[in-house]
């Protein structure tokens, strides 16, 4: 049997939380967030230019649930990966100023146990910005994904796919990303 279409390499929800939503978000964000890189340079053959920080999933899960309901059905229906159970992980959250950016890298893990099989990313920007545009590599012709430039905005992506995030121009952009684990690729 033959599928008509192929299998999508990535989803989105435009607008999936409220800009109350949005900023109930960023209270919680603010006030559990722990920084842990100023990153400015190489980051595994890319240039990363972002201030992070970890927020662990247990503070703000429960302004999630409805998000990562959605997520798993459209793993099921979709993607068919075998993921684990959300517990203990954290969310980076990213801040990228003027000429920040991200370039073409692909998310994985360094484990002998599991591997990052989709990356959840939540755009949480209040302000507005210019630049910072999400940009994924499926083929050999880059993919802007305009459909992730707003607030409460929500992208799910293969992980093993070549995404990047284009430098910002003016403004600053903040995102939320949540990476969602499974058994080893083999």
């Amino acid at each position: 049997m033959m599928l008509s279409n192929p299998p999508p390499d990535f989803w989105f929800w435009t607008k999936f939380f409220s800009k109350k939503e949005v900023l109930d978000l960023n209270k919680l964000i603010n006030r559990h967030r722990s920084k842990i890189a100023v990153t400015e340079g190489q980051a595994k053959n890319s240039i990363k230019k972002t201030i992070v920080y970890h927020i662990a999933y247990n503070n703000i899960s429960h302004k999630l649930t409805r998000l990562l309901d959605n997520v798993l059905q459209v793993n099921e229906t979709n993607f068919g990966y075998t993921l684990y159970e959300i517990r203990n992980s954290c969310l980076n959250y990213n801040i990228y100023n003027k000429d920040g950016e991200y370039s073409f890298h692909c998310d994985g893990s360094n484990s002998y146990v599991f591997d990052i099989k989709l990356t959840l990313l939540i755009n949480v920007s209040i302000k507005e910005y210019t630049g910072g545009e999400f940009i994924l590599r499926t083929s050999n012709d880059p993919l802007t994904i305009k459909q992730f430039s707003n607030p409460g905005d929500v992208l799910l992506i293969k992980s093993n796919l070549l995404h990047k995030v284009s430098p910002i121009k003016k403004g600053t952009r903040e995102s939320l990303t949540m990476f969602l684990t499974g058994p080893r690729f083999i």
